[in-house]
């Protein structure tokens, strides 16, 4: 099938060429009355090389510590040994991201949780809980695979289900983005500081607010000299809550949940408010 240049892609209704042991090629389909629609959802988001995981995730986080292959650098195929502490009971057939922590220096400074690499994918084949010890097979690999590698369960495709109204109100914080910038906006994903244990639930619309005057607030100076202005003493929390963008949760951990963005009127920061309104 020279025509599909990546296994890992195939579509409904592709035409797949099957051969038998032994036997010639043959272009074999589904009756089109057989063929049952796939389910498509209205839209999703793709993580392709970064992914984010809360501090309880990344405890949970497996390593790769051997391979019986005699080479340092590993790919597509290759058998390797995965550990996982003792808390963990990873099941065979689970397929675990295969990551590198991003160091600091690549983050913006007040960001929380930790945010990785994304290098490729592994399955797990078979775990011996007495060694504390598996076999897995690397299925998709973007960059060499090395021992030292850490590998979890992280979402890579979020999809964008339907609306699920909020039962409580809650508060929260833009703890991180998934690509170090300083001004987010409509498309893409943020992460806030609730999860789980707050009621958190995938479709939940959010609502980033702020709050105070904006041309205070955003001034490299507090000189007040330009403009008819005049001495404020007020805290941002004194003035009116403004809704400045709105977002969806497309996937829930214990202590954080990721959101797209789906509209803004203006930049979304680190620190920004996030609201979760009972109704809505």
């Amino acid at each position: 099938n020279p025509e599909i240049t990546n296994p890992h892609w195939i579509y409904p209704l592709d035409r797949l060429r099957l051969r038998e042991p032994g036997g010639a090629t043959t272009l074999t389909t589904a009756p089109p009355a057989t063929v049952a629609p796939a389910r498509r959802p209205a839209a999703a988001v793709v993580l392709e090389a970064q992914g984010f995981l809360d501090p309880q995730a990344l405890q949970n986080a497996g390593e790769i510590v051997g391979a019986p292959e005699e080479q340092m650098l590993l790919s597509v195929y290759d058998e390797v040994y995965v550990s996982f502490d003792g808390d963990t009971t990873p099941q065979p057939g689970t397929l675990y991201s295969i990551f590198r922590e991003v160091p600091d220096e690549e983050r913006l400074p007040d960001e929380v949780g930790q945010l990785v690499r994304i290098l490729g994918t592994v399955r797990l084949e078979d775990y011996d809980e007495v060694r504390g010890v598996g076999r897995g097979t690397i299925v998709e690999a973007v960059d060499p695979i090395e021992r030292g590698f850490l590998v979890a369960e992280i979402p890579r495709t979020l999809e964008l289900v339907e609306r699920v109204p909020s039962t409580v109100d809650a508060v929260a914080e833009v703890a991180a983005t998934l690509r170090p910038r300083q001004l987010n906006g409509s498309g893409q994903v943020v992460f806030l500081t609730i999860g789980e244990s707050t009621g958190v639930r995938a479709g939940n619309r959010v609502f980033i607010t702020r709050e105070g005057d904006a041309w205070r607030d955003n001034r490299l100076s507090r000189r007040l000299s330009y403009g008819e202005t005049v001495e404020d003493s007020r805290e941002p929390r004194d003035y009116p809550t403004e809704v400045l963008a709105e977002g969806t949760v497309v996937d829930v951990r214990e202590g954080s949940c990721t959101v797209l963005i789906t509209r803004s009127l203006t930049d979304i920061q680190l620190g920004d408010q996030a609201e979760r309104r009972a109704g809505f």
